[in-house]
């Protein structure tokens, strides 16, 4: 899924969030529960609700074109409760996004459909993009190898997946 937040100057951020099935959870008809797991450590999304509490969601499942579309309000929890259902390998996430539900609704799959998303033939080989080493030492004009930095890349999604 793709969680679309807005920040207190006023622009958009969506990040992607994933995990098995059941990564969110549906607490009632009105409420959703999403963990916050380790990522960039930017902490745009939370950052961006705590000052505008609205957000939207698109949830992706591989294989369909049709997409799940969520809108409502969102708000901050660390209750050890909470953060308890989302314990993975003995870690619960840092704190969990509580969202009220205000719109749900299907969105058609054609945008889908165009990208190809799902066609393993559209499927890009990885080998024709630079890796994530080598646009942050390019970037940052980082006096490394591109393989170190992908190794500490490579390390961390391993070791800090949870």
């Amino acid at each position: 899924m793709c969680l679309g937040t807005v920040g207190a100057d006023g622009l958009c951020d969506v990040t992607p969030r994933g995990g098995d099935p059941g990564f969110l959870k549906v607490i009632d008809d009105a409420h959703l529960a999403l963990p916050d797991r380790p990522g960039n450590n930017r902490l745009d999304s939370l950052t961006n609700i705590l000052s505008h509490s609205g957000v939207g969601l698109t949830f992706f499942v591989p294989g369909f074109e049709d997409t799940l579309r969520v809108n409502g309000r969102a708000f901050i929890s660390t209750d050890p409760r909470l953060k308890g259902l989302f314990s993975e390998r003995g870690k619960p996430p840092l704190s969990v996004v509580w969202i009220e539900v205000a719109e749900v609704y299907f969105h058609c799959g054609k945008a889908a459909r165009r990208a190809r998303l799902w066609d393993p033939a559209a499927h890009v080989e990885r080998s024709t993009f630079p890796t994530m080493g080598t646009i942050y030492r390019e970037q940052l004009q980082l006096d490394m190898e591109a393989t170190v930095l992908d190794e500490v890349f490579s390390k961390d999604a391993r070791k800090n997946l949870y």
